[in-house]
């Protein structure tokens, strides 16, 4: 994932700025965080897409200028690479749980690896993050999903592995030597 290398610092900035100013927000108004988890990381995520744009990473519609998905939606076009930035909570065991598309078309589109964007020829890639009490999560994960819909069952991907912010220091070349932490030959099963 070489081509992302130069968005990866970028993005754990924005996140990071996001969960920072959204958790001083709640201590300034002395809201709960878990009064309304929606409400929290929407702020956290609105502030993180408004950094992301300053610097020129946000993919925006032509015509409108507006962000190509709703609701403070994270997608950036960059290098052949087509991401999708996820929050996502762990699991009880711990495991941080893929993203489904739901019942969405143009989700299931992306998750079957059909073009993003009219033209645009890319890889399209799942990224989650999490954060414990307003602190991002120091590992992503990335996905490059093949199929899925609303059912947990559905999900396949060709590969996945982690994403941490020590890979911005990294030189592209030796991005190259980092492999996928599970790559799934076999998509029917899932199986390795």
């Amino acid at each position: 994932m070489q081509a992302i290398q130069p968005v990866i610092p970028a993005l754990f900035d924005a996140l990071q700025y996001g969960l920072t100013t959204a958790t001083s927000d709640h201590a300034d108004y002395r809201l709960k965080r878990d009064d309304d988890q929606h409400y929290y990381v929407h702020q956290a995520r609105r502030l993180a897409v408004e950094e992301l744009t300053r610097q020129g990473f946000l993919a925006r519609d032509e015509d409108s200028g507006r962000p190509l998905v709703p609701m403070s939606g994270i997608f950036i076009g960059y290098r052949g690479v087509a991401l999708r930035v996820y929050r996502t909570s762990k699991a009880r065991s711990g495991k941080i749980a893929p993203p489904l598309p739901g019942r969405s078309v143009k989700k299931q589109e992306f998750w079957r690896q059909e073009p993003a964007l009219d033209g645009l020829d890319a890889d399209n890639i799942l990224l989650t993050w999490s954060d414990d009490q307003g602190r991002l999560d120091e590992q992503m994960r990335m996905y490059r999903p093949v199929a899925g819909d609303h059912r947990r069952d559905s999900f396949k991907c060709s590969w996945e592995g982690k994403l941490t912010r020590a890979m911005a220091n990294l030189r592209a070349e030796d991005l190259r030597l980092l492999q996928a932490d599970i790559e799934y030959p076999n998509l029917e099963t899932g199986t390795t």
